[in-house]
């Protein structure tokens, strides 16, 4: 029987908290040098090579710049991120990782499987991230702080500087405030924030979704099949930030009393329209996020998808092993 790692805990067990501060703030150091740790970028282009890529520090990087995503680059700031694999993964070498504990039916209509996402070189590629920040934590961590650097000291350059967003968990639930405290509590010295999405509650002991005593990490709530909703509007109304994904129309108007109506939340909760950017997270206060069903979503009946209309829909998708067709194909080759 395979072994099933939870990701987090796999980093969390064999690294030291010093050790990942350290390679966060010597990425930092990197490149306010100007010098790019090309020695730490060679081994993660090994992981890379594994997965049918190739080789050469030069062509990779681990985090995802916000030109290069169609969402992050509508936002008002540059919204950069980490985009890993989701759910159970089986990386090469036949390890298992689950990196969303607390995944439920929103597995099987991930948004990120669709569209060029569906792409099995997209697929490989996020399984070759994973296994490099499983493989080699501390050079990933030092990269990644690098490359955000890098591009906070451009946007100091700019005659039109942009705030930057950093968000560590794209495609995961991976739990970065406590892989990197730095995150929520140096947060490049104020100048980037971070922002994300989680299912796991412990979110509700939050001060309003903030992890830390600084304004730089904060969380939304995702609501799914599994949500207690009595929980989650307790939290909204305490100040924190839910998230919602209903089956209205992309481009219509938010149906906000819908919304608060299926909540139970009064009138003055404001309801987000998240569908134009992330960045409705780092509204402080009170609020929910409303997100249109995308992709397989639009057409597939799910749990996670609120009809708000009837409530929940009631008909399961089914789960898979996001690289098992990769993986397949590697075994006939």
């Amino acid at each position: 029987m395979t072994t099933t790692y939870n990701t987090t805990d796999w980093i969390l067990g064999r690294t030291t908290p010093k050790q990942r501060h350290a390679a966060y703030l010597t990425g930092i150091e990197y490149a306010n040098d100007g010098q790019r740790p090309t020695w730490l970028y060679e081994p993660l282009s090994d992981i890379r090579a594994m997965y049918g890529f190739m080789p050469g520090q030069e062509r990779i990087t681990v985090s995802t710049m916000g030109p290069d995503n169609k969402k992050t680059a509508l936002a008002v700031a540059i919204e950069n991120g980490l985009t890993t694999q989701s759910a159970l993964t089986r990386l090469i070498d036949g390890r298992c990782f689950e990196s969303c504990p607390n995944r439920g039916a929103c597995t099987g209509l991930c948004v990120l499987k669709n569209g060029n996402g569906a792409y099995p070189a997209t697929q490989r590629a996020r399984d070759a991230k994973l296994h490099m920040l499983v493989d080699q934590t501390l050079a990933f961590i030092t990269c990644m702080a690098y490359e955000q650097q890098r591009c906070l000291i451009r946007q100091w350059r700019s005659d039109k500087p942009r705030d930057v967003i950093f968000r560590p968990k794209i495609n995961d639930d991976i739990s970065w405030h406590l892989i990197l405290p730095a995150l929520a509590e140096h947060g490049w010295d104020g100048w980037i924030t971070s922002l994300g999405y989680t299912k796991d509650e412990a979110i509700f002991d939050t001060i309003d979704g903030w992890h830390g005593e600084q304004f730089y990490f904060r969380e939304s709530y995702s609501i799914s099949e599994k949500s207690d909703l009595d929980k989650v509007r307790r939290f909204v109304l305490g100040g924190g930030n839910a998230t919602i994904v209903h089956n209205g129309k992309t481009g219509d108007p938010v149906p906000a009393d819908a919304i608060r109506d299926y909540l139970a939340l009064p009138s003055w909760v404001p309801v987000h329209d998240t569908d134009k950017s992330d960045e409705t997270i780092l509204i402080r206060g009170a609020g929910v996020n409303a997100l249109t069903a995308k992709g397989k979503a639009r057409t597939t009946r799910s749990k996670f998808v609120v009809d708000l209309k009837g409530g929940v829909q009631s008909i399961p998708v089914s789960v898979r092993i996001p690289n098992a067709v990769y993986l397949k194909q590697k075994a006939k080759a």
